[in-house]
Formats: structure tokens, sequence, C-alpha cells
């Protein structure tokens, strides 16, 4: 439909010097009628080319980065390693990625962090609404794997602190409560060396105080 390009062809080096080093573009996304007129602009730079396109924004405002047809509202390509997203500042402050929801219902999801192993997806974890609706300033946040394409919660840290693994629900007042399986033998908590010496502590649980004095040790 139209296209704004940047280029120096007077440039006396030539070769990829005179080629277009940037431009806008807007593109049709079909055919327009009484009732479409749906167009996408392409921002396109160049590195040692003519300007290719790099960002996309989509007539329903989905931007792709890397990609001209965005999925989600950002769709970011990432095509080499330990590329994504930097949040960094040069000051002396935070940062923060901020997920914001209204559910109504107790245990909503307000946001999830997803894993796909080539589209599957295979580990979630995911932060819930608590039971205050009415306030709603209490949560929880669930931890789910997956061993063959079946995603299930695994563990949990409810509003109170506890820790539940295994199950969804806390049945005692202990912080960390381990739910073993019905069938499959015992499960628990192994402790181990990582060596093979047979004359050595193994480990120990010590029970203190909150000025760390040590009161026992198993």
């Amino acid at each position: 439909l139209g296209k704004i390009s940047f280029q120096a062809p007077d440039e006396g080096t030539g070769t990829d010097a005179i080629l277009v080093a940037a431009a806008i573009q807007a593109i049709s996304e079909g055919d327009f009628s009484a009732s479409s007129n749906a167009t996408s602009l392409a921002f396109m730079t160049g590195a040692s080319e003519a300007a290719a396109t790099k960002m996309t924004l989509t007539s329903a405002g989905k931007l792709g980065l890397g990609t001209s047809s965005p999925a989600q509202n950002l769709h970011i390509v990432c095509d080499s390693g330990d590329e994504g997203i930097l949040l960094k500042g040069t000051g002396n402050t935070s940062h923060a990625l901020t997920i914001d929801a209204n559910r109504s219902s107790a245990g909503g999801a307000l946001g999830e962090i997803r894993g796909l192993w080539n589209g599957t997806e295979v580990a979630r974890m995911v932060f819930r609404g608590g039971d205050d609706t009415t306030n709603k300033d209490d949560g929880f946040i669930t931890f789910a794997t997956s061993t063959a394409d079946n995603i299930s919660e695994r563990m949990r840290i409810a509003s109170d602190g506890k820790l539940i693994i295994g199950d969804s629900a806390s049945h005692v007042d202990d912080l960390l409560q381990i739910e073993t399986p019905a069938s499959g033998g015992g499960h628990g908590i192994q402790i181990r060396r990582n060596d093979s010496n047979t004359d050595q502590g193994i480990g120990r649980v010590m029970f203190g105080n909150n000025t760390d004095t040590d009161l026992a040790t198993v």
C-alpha cells in the first residue's frame, strides 16, 4: 500500500552502502472490502544487505520480532542461544515482570510460565488467586511437569507458605507435606553423599530457634 525507504544512493563506496538501509511498509493482509481493510506494518532494517523485515505490527495489534505472523500479542523468534528478553538498568533500581489479572473464582490462574519442547508443553508454573475473592489479596503458586504429554501439578506453595509435594491440599499444619503415591513402592526424602565413602557422615537434620541456637540434631 505504501512504503517509506531510507537510502544513501550517492554514497561513494557503493555496494552495501547504496542499498536501502531501512524502511517502513504498509502491507494489506487480504483483499479490501466494505467491511475490511486489514493492514500490517513491516519495519525493515539492513546490516550488510538491502533492508529486510525485522519487526511486524499486525492489524490485530500483535507485534512480531523476527516473524511476520505473530501468534501472540508479543511474539519473539530467537535463532541462537541466550536470546530473549532483558530487563537492565544502570541505576540503583530494581526491575519487575508483572502479571495482573482480575479473576472472579478462587484458584483462578493469574498468569503462567510454560515450557514447551518443540510445541509440546512439558512444564508449567502458574500464579493463582487464593480463596478470598472479595479482597483478592491472597494467592499460591503451582508447579507442573509432564512424563508423557500429561502435564500435571506436582508441587505447590500455598498462600500460608506451606510446601506441598504430590498433593493439591494441605492436610496438616506442617510447613512441608509430601504425599507419596498409592502404589509403586516407598517414596520420601533421601540424603546422599556425592562420593563412595562409607565411613563418614552422610547428612543431618538440625533443630534450632531464631537465635541460631542448635537445640537438637539427627
